[in-house]
């Protein structure tokens, strides 16, 4: 599995597009995982959302090579 990260809106429809550089990438009638990660608007700062993006990609990121011998227990 990969993940892909992008900002993004909603339209007044309710809809979530995908930017064209990664559209272009995603095969026609591919079935995605979406997770939606939103904003707390009424504490909002530089480092929160450092540390937002750090925990995602993190949790996204491929396991070390240490870590790879409890895939199978």
């Amino acid at each position: 599995m990969r993940a892909i990260e992008f900002p993004a809106k909603v339209s007044e429809d309710g809809k979530i597009s995908l930017p064209e550089e990664i559209a272009c990438e995603v095969p026609h009638d591919t079935e995605l995982r979406v997770m939606n990660l939103l904003k707390d608007y009424d504490d909002i700062n530089e480092e929160d959302e450092a540390w937002d993006r750090l925990s995602v990609e993190g949790f996204f990121s491929d396991d070390s090579e240490l870590d790879k011998k409890y895939d199978n227990l």
